[in-house]
């Protein structure tokens, strides 16, 4: 899943995170990525909490690392603007990796 990211940890768990769970729970066979796309929002997050969530490259070099081959990735984004651009961009530039759908 691709998210722009909120460095806000009640929005998050409102918003994000009960996305990622329904997706979990209704995907149960597969296992779930959550990334941001913002790398203001995750140095944010890194530099207040301490914690790293994982931008696109390191979520899909994540995915790659644990023998994964098929994907399929779903966006979070309400508009089109130029983080759905950045993710498409990206995805698009490494398909050849994966057998999946974006």
């Amino acid at each position: 899943m691709v998210s722009f990211g909120t460095s806000n940890q009640e929005m998050h768990e409102r918003t994000c995170f009960v996305v990622q769970k329904e997706v979990e729970k209704e995907f149960s066979d597969y296992k779930v990525y959550y990334v941001f796309t913002s790398g203001k929002i995750i140095g944010k997050i890194e530099k207040r909490e301490g914690i790293h969530v994982h931008n696109l490259i390191e979520g899909m070099e994540t995915i790659l690392a644990e023998g994964i081959t098929s994907l399929t990735v779903q966006p979070t984004y309400v508009t089109y603007g130029q983080e759905y651009k950045k993710y498409k961009s990206f995805i698009a530039n490494t398909l050849g990796r994966w057998r999946g759908r974006c």
